[in-house]
């Protein structure tokens, strides 16, 4: 089995080939199969992540739920105690990039919310696999968030079908998700 690391370097390599168009097309198919999950109608605040140029492509989805009446939340992430903290947006306004190039909204100008209030999680990863093992970048944020939220929260991944392996070495702190949708 590869270690993660391996797991990392080579799941980053298929990203980074990926074409533009190839990319959109994909997330818009799992963006339809997540607009489907019945759990995912009916909540009414929705962690998303904000994907970076390589991830499925998120920013459609947040659209489409703010449209639909959605409280759409997004993280920030706090370096220095290696956790997220959770802030609503209304668009794509005001959201600023983090060291790792992700956008992110501004503590302060943005209204934080409450972990408690979380409906619904759409989580990202480098790679998962069928028992609901993720890969993540390595630093632990969502282990540690999703520590945190209801057991009886929706815990969805979204992920491009080649980032679907047949084994993720697990450790005892990395926490599963109840579900994975691929294109």
């Amino acid at each position: 089995m590869p270690t993660k690391s391996e797991l990392r370097r080579q799941i980053r390599e298929l990203l980074s080939v990926q074409s533009a168009e190839l990319r959109a097309t994909k997330s818009a198919a799992i963006a339809e199969k997540l607009f489907k999950e019945a759990r995912f109608q009916s909540a009414k605040t929705i962690l998303f992540f904000a994907a970076t140029e390589r991830e499925v492509d998120t920013h459609p989805m947040i659209e489409r739920a703010l449209k639909t009446g959605k409280k759409v939340v997004l993280p920030f992430s706090r370096m220095d105690t290696i956790e997220l903290e959770l802030y609503e947006i209304k668009s794509f306004e005001g959201l600023k990039r983090s060291a790792y190039g992700i956008l992110e909204p501004v503590p302060g100008v943005h209204t934080k919310v409450e972990t408690s209030s979380i409906d619904f999680v759409v989580i990202p990863g480098v790679a998962f696999d069928r028992a609901g093992n993720r890969l993540g970048n390595g630093k632990g944020f969502y282990d540690r968030f999703l520590e945190k939220i209801s057991p009886n929260v929706p815990r969805v991944a979204i992920g491009f079908s080649f980032q679907m392996v047949d084994q993720i070495p697990a450790e005892s702190w990395d926490i599963r998700v109840e579900k994975v949708l691929t294109d």
